[in-house]
């Protein structure tokens, strides 16, 4: 763990709470009184089929219950809770804030019932500690006992944490994005704002995710590129048109590979953007094809980060609609998602004239904002979000189980004898 998630959990907090508290769904927010019923019915019935013991008073053997209780119901909120992690169930609702409450009214269940307990180690309640009449010598070593019983009660709170060994056990389902990065001159700053969101956002996917990057290469020049649309539809492979591409299983590499796409030195106007994305598209099916029978990829998300400016193809406008817009074209069912970032376009929705964005809009893909590092960096926070792990949630049903084991350790009964 980095600063930079140190520095993101009480932010990760107070989105859990702004997100709960928008919603307020019943069906999240009573997670937070569950822990209370349950432990009650679960005492309840206990107690009912329970023999009495000679030496344990009534009332003692109803805290023991509630501590015996405490500590397996909050295990099994912790484990229900990591299990709803593992499988995304976070990622579709709002209930990590009450989630996060509802394990630490569990703990606080476990801590009030170890604090009543020992509250029994009094002289005048020493009638409900343990069973009267009794020799000064059996008074002694049974109070003894229950104070060594009270130390082992606390070995339940190593129990609790069990809840965390299922992590290794869900696996995150695979996934593959493709990305097409503009690194063409016009891209200048955008380019660097580019490598630091995506260096970002690539540090906190999951590492079952595999990443296809795509660019322009280096020998940019007019007569390198195909102008005809059909031509380069029709094309089968990804060596049959320009573009620089790498796949990375790994995200280190990945960041790596980022970090080392430059501008192109050939300063020129020439932007080959629909060979380039179409190069994407056939090599992602490659590496798509090289992988069958090895991942079957829950979802395969392309994302195309550019100014929209195509000055290669003829005729740019039945071009941009016979690629993006046409059935069976770009808009395919090979991609689960696709996504634009135009490096123009603020928060406002407000861009520039391109070739590429004036015709796509109403072809129903989804144009998000780059035109700063912020807006940038959030946009790529709502495309691949999901295919990370907020380990931010995790962290904090640990925070919370330490704060209460803690407290409740150095919670100690009187000494009577």
């Amino acid at each position: 763990m980095n600063q930079q998630f140190f520095n993101g959990l009480f932010p990760a907090f107070g989105s859990y709470a702004r997100d709960a508290f928008a919603t307020l769904l019943l069906s999240e927010w009573i997670f937070v009184i569950l822990p209370v019923v349950i432990s009650w019915v679960l005492v309840t019935v206990y107690l009912k089929f329970r023999k009495s013991k000679e030496t344990v008073g009534r009332v003692t053997e109803i805290h023991l219950a509630w501590v015996l209780v405490g500590a397996l119901v909050s295990l099994g909120f912790l484990g229900y809770f990591v299990f709803r992690w593992g499988t995304g169930y976070y990622k579709e609702t709002t209930a990590e804030f009450w989630h996060l409450m509802s394990f630490l009214v569990s703990m606080i269940v476990l801590l009030v019932s170890f604090a009543r307990l020992s509250g029994q180690f009094d002289r005048e309640k020493i009638h409900n500690l343990i069973r009267q009449p009794l020799t000064t010598r059996q008074r002694k070593r049974r109070v003894l006992a229950m104070r060594q019983l009270f130390g082992r009660l606390k070995l339940a709170l190593l129990l609790i944490p069990l809840g965390f060994v299922i992590i290794p056990l869900l696996k995150a389902p695979n996934n593959l994005v493709s990305i097409v990065i503009d690194n063409t001159a016009s891209m200048n700053q955008p380019l660097e704002h580019g490598k630091e969101a995506l260096t970002t956002t690539i540090e906190e996917l999951d590492d079952k995710t595999d990443i296809l990057l795509t660019y322009f290469p280096d020998d940019i020049e007019r007569d390198n590129y195909d102008s005809d649309i059909n031509d380069i539809m029709s094309a089968s492979r990804s060596s049959q048109l320009a573009g620089v591409s790498a796949f990375y299983q790994d995200k280190d590499a990945a960041i790596e590979g980022v970090q080392n796409i430059e501008l192109l030195k050939l300063q020129t106007n020439f932007s080959p953007l629909f060979e380039v994305i179409r190069h994407n598209w056939l090599r992602t099916e490659e590496e798509v094809s090289q992988q069958d029978g090895v991942i079957n990829y829950k979802a395969i998300v392309s994302v195309i980060v550019t100014d929209g400016q195509e000055n290669i193809v003829r005729d740019s406008l039945n071009g941009t609609r016979q690629m993006f817009c046409d059935d069976s074209t770009y808009s395919t069912d090979f991609f689960d998602q696709v996504f634009f970032i135009d490096i123009f376009r603020s928060d406002l929705g407000t861009s520039v004239n391109s070739v590429l964005f004036d015709n796509i809009d109403d072809c129903e893909y989804e144009i998000l904002a780059g035109s700063d590092l912020s807006s940038y960096e959030q946009s790529l926070e709502d495309i691949l979000g999901d295919f990370g792990r907020d380990w931010h949630f995790i962290a904090w049903l640990v925070i919370i189980y330490l704060l209460m084991a803690l407290i409740i350790t150095i919670i100690r009964p009187k000494k009577l004898v």
